[in-house]
């Protein structure tokens, strides 16, 4: 599709067509993705079911058309029949305040349990330390690739460049799936992951440092530096994953979760907010990098040899 969006950009520059309507250039990509996505959401209104949350107990055993209506005025009826005894009973309670009784003492246990798991645990926290800085250098990477590969002299392709990052973002994951299979642990590929892309940013922050990008050849070799950084995301993100199902408790895995995107919102918005060049930037994120490096290393040391057997059939993801 980047190659796709690329050509009909290249179809004809952006011009007004009434101001202030705009059509080319740029826009088209623009253009084009919206198609897209009325052309998904027919194909999905079209053939796709609604994944109702039904016990498989209580649901019928036949894929008939009439069970499935029956699932439906079954929730129609427990869903009425809920609204109505809210009702009764916020009539009986007269003019107390609506959030007393919103506020359910399970949530209130889950988020202490949640915290409480959290703090006590130094795999958790090296985790919660590991995506936040990855992820904060991830963002941060997507706002600055663009004019890191721009310069006065050329205007390069954007829809083949993000192509190729895809596909080295495609490769990374399976480069995991393959490791599985050799016996590699999870924790070993994360910090091999991690450590490639700490340094792939610091060489790409100290090309830009040298005012190596300016010389002849040095956009193509930021844009291999953040090729391979794209592909490290690729297994960071598979790895993590398969590290966080086996680690994180499931009754209180959406919780934890919440907890780990705190520090990386934080970290996003200050990126957000304070206005840097572009060799700053790749820096900062070296720096992050290379702090969530430390905590996978930490991770590997206290998991050992446990992380081999991960999303393999012996040790089957959650």
């Amino acid at each position: 599709m980047g190659v796709t969006a690329q050509q009909l950009v290249d179809l004809g520059p952006l011009a007004p067509l009434r101001p202030p309507i705009y059509i080319g250039g740029e826009l088209f990509a623009f253009d084009a993705s919206i198609g897209c996505l009325l052309l998904a959401a027919i194909v999905i209104s079209s053939s796709w079911d609604e994944n109702y949350a039904v016990d498989p107990a209580a649901a019928p055993a036949s894929d008939s058309p009439n069970s499935a209506k029956s699932v439906d005025a079954s929730l129609s009826a427990n869903f009425i029949g809920g609204v109505a005894a809210r009702m009764r009973y916020f009539r009986g309670r007269g003019r107390e305040p609506l959030w007393q009784h919103m506020t359910s003492v399970r949530s209130e246990h889950r988020l202490g349990a949640s915290l409480r798991t959290l703090t006590g645990d130094p795999v958790l926290l090296a985790l919660m330390c590991i995506t936040s800085a990855t992820e904060a250098a991830m963002y941060a990477f997507v706002l600055e690739w663009t004019p890191a590969l721009t310069t006065l002299d050329s205007h390069p392709p954007y829809g083949v460049i993000f192509s190729a990052f895809m596909v080295a973002y495609m490769g990374g994951s399976v480069v995991f799936s393959l490791s599985l299979h050799w016996g590699i642990a999870a924790t070993t590929m994360l910090l091999a992951y991690l450590a490639t892309a700490c340094c792939a940013l610091t060489a790409t922050w100290a090309v830009f440092a040298s005012g190596a990008n300016l010389a002849p050849g040095g956009t193509f070799c930021v844009f291999l530096l953040l090729t391979l950084f794209e592909f490290t995301l690729g297994g960071y993100m598979a790895t993590v994953a398969t590290i966080k199902a086996q680690v994180v408790p499931e009754s209180i895995r959406s919780t934890i979760y919440n907890f780990f995107r705190v520090p990386l919102n934080v970290i996003v918005v200050v990126l957000n907010l304070v206005s840097v060049s572009t060799e700053f930037t790749f820096l900062g994120c070296s720096l992050l990098l290379f702090l969530a490096t430390l905590g996978a290393a930490f991770v590997h040391g206290r998991v050992g040899a446990r992380g081999k057997t991960w999303g393999t059939a012996s040790a089957p993801l959650l």
